[in-house]
Order: structure tokens, then sequence, then C-alpha cells
């Protein structure tokens, strides 16, 4: 898909198979509050229990968008993308200073996950819709993951190399700026849909933006700069 060293503005769209993803129990584990080995015995047997039903998780979606040919017009609470400003806030705006463009990525852990947690919930077996829902949210994460290294290969082929991922929601970006997010793609793309409050359908889902350029760098989240207590990166780093 390069030409003369640039990469074409085409949307990528993939299904993903959820053993090509990389879930540890640890890491469930921590996202329910224990130190990885540390929890006990019933909630490990419901870790245990979801991970055997992982087969039945067969509706994982994931794509990017490499937007090239529109540069980033970048300003101190965020950027332009053509016509369009993304008022990311000062933490994001400041990791993008040396991208010279952006991919936007959608992901869901699709229906089938949120099902199991409605299901479960209904018969009242709240802690096994609690690991559930828990799990979900890790396969999201980890098939962003998939999707990130799928958009660094593609770009790493044209000389570039990428920052860290960043979503509305965080760093101080508010959610809503998602509908503009989601401009930059075909309706239903990845299955996914947007409410007008923001909300993605597919509950399970992430969209994002990854800066890419030829003096790009991932640096480390700025946790010690945010106040949300309640985010992902900042229980993987604490």
């Amino acid at each position: 898909m390069e030409k003369s060293g640039k990469i074409e503005n085409t949307v990528y769209q993939h299904s993903i198979d959820i053993n090509d993803l990389i879930i540890k129990k640890e890491s469930i584990q921590t996202a329910l509050g224990y130190k990885a080995g540390s929890a006990p015995d019933y909630v490990i047997k419901e870790i245990d229990h979801a991970f055997s039903e992982f087969n039945s998780i067969n509706d994982i979606r994931g794509g990017f968008r490499i937007v090239y040919e529109n540069p980033l017009s970048l300003k101190e609470n965020g950027f332009y993308l053509s016509d369009v400003f993304f008022h990311t806030g000062a933490i994001i705006a400041s990791n993008l200073t040396e991208s010279d463009c952006v991919a936007f990525f959608l992901v869901t852990a699709g229906e089938v996950i949120s099902k199991k947690v409605k299901e479960y919930n209904q018969s009242h077996n709240y802690m096994r819709a609690y690991i559930y829902d828990t799990v979900g949210s890790e396969i999201a994460e980890c098939a962003c993951d998939f999707i990130q290294s799928m958009i660094e290969k593609k770009v790493k082929t044209s000389g570039f190399s990428i920052t860290n991922r960043y979503s509305p929601g965080y760093c101080g970006w508010d959610v809503r700026e998602q509908h503009k997010l989601f401009s930059f793609f075909p309706d239903n793309f990845c299955h996914i849909t947007l409410t007008k409050s923001a909300l993605m359908i597919p509950i399970k889902s992430v969209s994002g933006i990854i800066g890419f350029g030829k003096k790009a760098v991932k640096r480390n989240y700025g946790c010690a700069l945010c106040t949300m207590t309640s985010c992902y990166k900042r229980r993987k780093s604490g």
C-alpha cells in the first residue's frame, strides 16, 4: 500500500481471533484489585471458567485509518486535521508534538462477552458477571495492543515510528469527541455504533488515536499529572 515512501489514506478492518491476543490471568487479577497471584481461590476459579469459554467469543474486531495526506496542525490543547479540531487537552497534545500524522483506530470485544455479562446478572450470578465484565475490558485492551502493533508495522515500512495510543475519556480528552473520531470511518465500522451521548455499542469497545512520524516516540503515560483514578493505564502502571 506504500507509494514513494508515503502511506495511503486507507481504512483497514480485521476480524481478530482471541487466540491471537495475549490475555493473562494475572492481568485480570490486577484489574480486579488483587496483586498478581494473590486472588482468593473462588476468584481464580471464576477466571479459569471465563478462560475456558474463550472459544465462544468469536466477534472481536478492530481496524484503523491512517490519515497521511492531511498533516497535523498541532496546538497547545489539541490539533487540527483538515478542518476538524480535536480538543485532546494538553497532556495528549504534548505527546503528539513530534508526530506528523495520526492513525485513528476502533476496536471491540464484541457482543458475545456483553451478552454473557447480562445473562449472569439476570441469573443473579453477580460474581461471574463481574469477572466476565473485567475479562471483556481486558480483551478489548489486548485487541487494542494487536491493532496498535499492526499500525506500527504498517508505518514502519515507510520509516515512521509511533506514539502511545490515546482515547477520548482519558487524559482530559472529552469522551464526546468520539463523534469527531467516528466521522473518519464508514458507518457501522467493525460493527460499532455510537450513541448521541458518545456511548459505544458494543459496550466493550475502544476508540482512539496514535501519532506517527519520523521523530515520533512512545513516552510514559502521564499518570502523575492525571486525576482519573479509575484509568486502566494507572492500574497497570501502579
